[in-house]
């Protein structure tokens, strides 16, 4: 959630999708839904990605899909080692930091705040 929120995606956008009112996001966040939900069950078609691509380029719309199906694959993940130790997904705190951005008592965080410890190379090094 914060790296949508960090790239520009609407908190209300976010929750109008979690509460299933679809038609209640823009039209440029509801473009991103769809494209994620076809691509992650598996029907994308050309239009779709025709559309992203004139959005963005095609290389980025590439890259969108295999980062798209790669977070599927961790979600999945994540989600099968809770199966077998019978833990349940508390979505909790996820509620509460949308809640914030949604209040304005929460700032987005920098998109890059995952990499924000790589440095640049310095002169000799």
């Amino acid at each position: 959630m914060t790296w949508a929120v960090g790239t520009g995606v609407a908190p209300k956008d976010i929750e109008a999708i979690l509460e299933g009112r679809v038609d209640d996001i823009s039209p440029e966040d509801r473009q991103l839904f769809e494209f994620v939900r076809e691509t992650a069950t598996g029907g994308l078609t050309k239009e779709m990605f025709d559309g992203l691509v004139a959005r963005w380029s095609v290389k980025t719309a590439i890259e969108f899909i295999s980062f798209v199906t790669w977070r599927i694959g961790l979600l999945r993940t994540v989600q099968a080692h809770w199966g077998i130790q019978d833990l349940l997904s508390d979505n909790s705190e996820g509620y509460k930091v949308l809640r914030e951005y949604i209040e304005g008592k929460r700032e987005p965080e920098d998109y890059n705040m995952a990499s924000d410890w790589v440095k640049a190379p310095t002169a000799g090094s």
